[in-house]
């Protein structure tokens, strides 16, 4: 399985690599996919009794780039984190869980390329996105789909290098709209936060 999984990144690379040369310079319309690792957390926990912690997880997507060095882009990107959550019962008994979330977003970006020559980009921008978040599995808390408010809108950063086809890009996610409902799951809990994101991807532009 392991000899397979390297041969089939090489051969992406291969390719990514063969294909540079015979870009056009004139081309202002690119797609790309990209993959990595997200970090997600929450802020704004509304008691000191509850802990959100961080969750780790995989990062996938795909885009569609206009421009050249002023550019906008249209993404759309999927993220799964696991994040570990406690909630007090009553005084001194607590329940603890660990949450995992599915997140999708539709990202709309606008930026500039600062550093631009044929073989090495260096770019950052920002815009706004729409996304919505589901619970595909039973955790202690009985949270349900209706406890999250959906759909959640938010602003995102972001940065990144290209080398001729492949891309290293990290971006920062804020959603202004609360993660949870009031009173969520059969506890009651009043858990006022906002989800943040933080990811780090590769990937390649054609």
């Amino acid at each position: 399985m392991k000899v397979i999984k390297n041969t089939l990144l090489l051969s992406i690379l291969v390719f990514g690599l063969e294909l540079s040369p015979s870009i056009s310079q004139g081309q202002v319309f690119w797609l790309g996919f990209q993959a990595g690792e997200g970090v997600s957390w929450f802020s704004s926990l509304g008691k000191d009794s509850t802990l959100l912690s961080a969750g780790a997880g995989a990062s996938l997507g795909g885009f569609l780039r206009f421009g050249t060095r002023p550019y906008y882009q249209l993404a759309f990107e999927w993220l799964r984190s696991v994040n570990q959550m406690k909630f007090q019962v009553v005084p001194g008994s607590s329940v603890y869980d660990n949450v995992p979330f599915h997140n999708f977003k539709v990202p709309v970006t606008a930026g500039y390329e600062f550093i631009h020559t044929p073989r090495f980009k260096w770019r950052a921008g920002g815009g706004a996105f729409i996304g919505t978040t589901f619970i595909l599995s039973s955790n202690a808390f009985g949270f349900k789909q209706q406890d999250i408010r959906n759909p959640q809108f938010g602003v995102i950063g972001e940065t990144g290098i290209q080398y001729m086809n492949f891309l290293v890009l990290v971006d920062y996610n804020y959603s202004l709209t609360k993660f949870f409902a009031n009173n969520v799951n059969e506890y009651g809990a009043d858990v006022r936060s906002h989800l943040q994101i933080f990811a780090l991807k590769v990937g390649l532009q054609f």
